[in-house]
Order: structure tokens, then sequence, then C-alpha cells
């Protein structure tokens, strides 16, 4: 009888720490990051969304590896290489110029972001997100004069404000920039005084999303990547300041309303006289050691 009371005790102890351990293994399965845990969601959600909270920078997304997306349920760490803004500004070894961010996730579902270095390029960048119908409407003389004087070998960063909105496509057509000059557009918002949203574009794979023949236009892309998010997304996307569904809305029809674009002094002048363009904000002004 002691014996069959010991031997049942001891079954009681070993049942109680199996469920004890599978209580705290199952507590760290599941938390509020458990979407993240694999890599290509992280990149979809959270890298794609701290890019666009930066339009000053562009992520290198060739350059992260799974491991600099250290994500469990409860938190994590995700290292981002970046970039300032200036397609043409290089190190005299024609590297670019690059440094890594890291990003820190906590379990209550904030997320914080580190503060970019305020370059010259970054603050006049991020004042695009600032523009609204109150905002400057055209070319400061400053700006002319420095387009008037400004010659090769330097190369021009500028931030292009269109009159109307318009699809990407006449843009495109239209204006024969459209290449690797362009750095960002800019994405009208149905809220007319809503900020606009500054898209990159890439290669949708690394990105985190598939988009085909779609990779051309950047609003296609942008399209694309609203397409691929999902209702599981949408307090990741808050911790950042975006709401999903004004993310989807803005993804219905969309048209540009601006660009970034680096190119030479000759290229922006023809842009400052064509009658779409409301006004050119310079950005930088560097050597260009492309060539």
């Amino acid at each position: 009888m002691l014996d069959s009371l010991k031997f049942r005790s001891i079954i009681g102890l070993v049942a109680l720490l199996f469920a004890v351990v599978g209580g705290i293994g199952i507590f760290q399965l599941v938390g509020p990051w458990s979407e993240y845990v694999d890599a290509r969601r992280a990149r979809l959600v959270l890298v794609n969304a701290f890019n666009l909270v930066n339009p000053g920078y562009t992520v290198d997304y060739f350059g992260i590896k799974d491991g600099d997306l250290e994500i469990h349920p409860r938190g994590g760490t995700v290292t981002i290489p970046v970039s300032a803004r200036s397609s043409y500004l290089r190190t005299l070894n024609h590297q670019w110029h690059r440094f890594s961010v890291r990003m820190e996730l906590y379990s209550d579902m904030k997320i914080e972001v580190p503060s970019l270095e305020a370059t010259t390029t970054g603050m006049a960048i991020e004042a695009v997100s600032d523009d609204t119908p109150d905002a400057t409407s055209s070319t400061s003389d400053y700006a002319r004069k420095l387009l008037a004087i400004t010659e090769e070998p330097f190369a021009v960063t500028a931030v292009v404000k269109l009159r109307a909105p318009q699809p990407e496509e006449n843009v495109a057509h239209a204006w024969g920039i459209w290449d690797s000059r362009i750095g960002a557009v800019m994405l009208a918002r149905p809220n007319d005084r809503a900020k606009p949203i500054t898209w990159h574009g890439g290669t949708c794979d690394a990105m985190g999303f598939h988009c085909g023949p779609a990779e051309d236009l950047r609003t296609q892309q942008f399209q694309q990547w609203t397409n691929s998010l999902s209702e599981d997304d949408a307090d990741a996307l808050a911790a950042f300041g975006f709401n999903l569904q004004e993310l989807r809305d803005s993804s219905v029809n969309p048209l540009i309303s601006g660009f970034v674009i680096t190119a030479a002094p000759k290229d922006i002048r023809g842009l400052e006289d064509d009658q779409r363009v409301q006004w050119i904000r310079i950005t930088d002004v560097a050597l260009d050691y492309s060539s």
C-alpha cells in the first residue's frame, strides 16, 4: 500500500514537471512577434515598414542576412544595413557608404527605431512627409540659382512635386527619366491632407514578396506589398505609425504625386521648366564618382 502511494506520488510529480516544462515551452513559442520569426515575413513587414518611416535613407536588402533578423516570439532585434539617399555620393573606392542600424522589438508590441544621422539629404527628403496644401508652392529662388550655376561633374539630388497626381506610366513614358536615377516616388493619399507615402522600390524577392511583371513599376510594387499584408500585421504596422486599412486604401489606385531623383544638373533644369512640376527642392549636390 505504501509503495503504491509512493509510486503515485512520483508519477504525479513527473506529470506536474512535464506540465510546467510544456507550459514554459508554449509560452516561449507564442508571443506578439510570432509571425516574424520567419525571416521572409520579417522582411515583408518589419523591414519594409522601417523603410517607409525613413525616406531619407535606402535599405540594402541584399545585405540583410537571415541571422540579422534575430526575432523570437516575445521580442528581438533587426539589424538593417542602410545608406543616405544620394546615389552618387560614394567613397573614393566607388563603394556605397553604408552603415547598420539596430531596431529593437519589445514584448508589449513596441518598436524602438533608432534616429538616423541627420544628413543634409536625409533631412530634406524627410521634409517631403510634411508636405501639405499650405506648403511651398513653387521652387525657391535659391534652388533656381543653384541649378543655374551647377554643372558636371556634380550630380543633383532633388525632390520633385507634381501639380497633380498622375499614373506612373504617364510620368515614365513622357519624361524618359524613369530609370536608376529615380530613387523613390511619393504616392498620393485618398485623404488630400494626409502625408504622402514615400516608396523606394527594389527587387521584390529581396523585399519579401513576389510581384513578377509588376516589378518595373513602383506603384504596382506597392500594390503587391499591401496585398501581401494580412490582418495579423496590423499591430506591427501600428507600432511604426501605419494603419493597415489606410495603406490598403492608398494602393487601390496608386498615383504619383512626386519623386526623388539624382541626375545631372541639366536634367534637373529640364524638369524645372516642365508645366507639370509644382516645385523642386534640392537636397544634395555631390561630386559624381560613378564615371
